[in-house]
C-alpha cells in the first residue's frame, strides 16, 4: 500500500467529488474573511495529510447581501462538515456541486492576480 494513502487506500491528494459550502447569514470584516480563509487552508492541508483527503479550491465573500461561500474537493460532504467545525464555523449548508469548465481556449484563471503574474494556463492573456 502507498504510505501516503490515506483511508481505503485512497491518495489524500485525489478526493472525488466537489461540495460548495454556504453561510448567508453574517456579516464580516476583511480581516475576519482573511483570517478564515488562513485556517481553512490550515486545517485543509492538516486533514490531507492525516489521510482525509479534503482541498480547499476557493472562497468568496459577498459583502451585500452577506454570505460566505467555499467550494472543496473531498470524498464526502462530512469531511466538510468536519473541517467547518474545525474551523469554528456553525450553521454553513453543504451541497454537492457539479462544475462545467469554460470553453477550450478560454482561460478559467479569473483572479486579477493570476493574470497579473501570467499565470500560464492555455487562453490566459492577462493583455487583452
Amino acid at each position: 500500500m502507498n504510505p501516503d494513502a490515506g483511508a481505503a487506500g485512497r491518495s489524500p491528494l485525489r478526493p472525488s467529488a466537489l461540495f460548495v459550502a454556504e453561510e448567508r447569514r453574517r456579516r464580516m470584516t476583511r480581516s475576519e474573511v482573511d483570517a478564515l480563509h488562513a485556517a481553512i487552508v490550515t486545517v485543509s492541508t492538516r486533514m490531507s495529510a492525516a489521510g482525509e483527503p479534503i482541498i480547499y479550491l476557493r472562497g468568496f465573500y459577498l459583502p451585500e447581501p452577506q454570505g460566505w461561500f467555499a467550494v472543496f474537493a473531498a470524498d464526502s460532504p462530512q469531511i466538510v462538515q468536519r473541517l467547518l467545525g474545525i474551523t469554528q464555523l456553525s450553521n454553513v449548508q453543504v451541497r454537492p456541486v457539479v462544475e462545467f469548465l469554460p470553453p477550450e481556449g478560454v482561460s478559467s484563471c479569473v483572479s486579477p492576480a493570476r493574470l497579473a503574474a501570467r499565470c500560464g494556463h492555455p487562453g490566459c492573456d492577462p493583455d487583452p
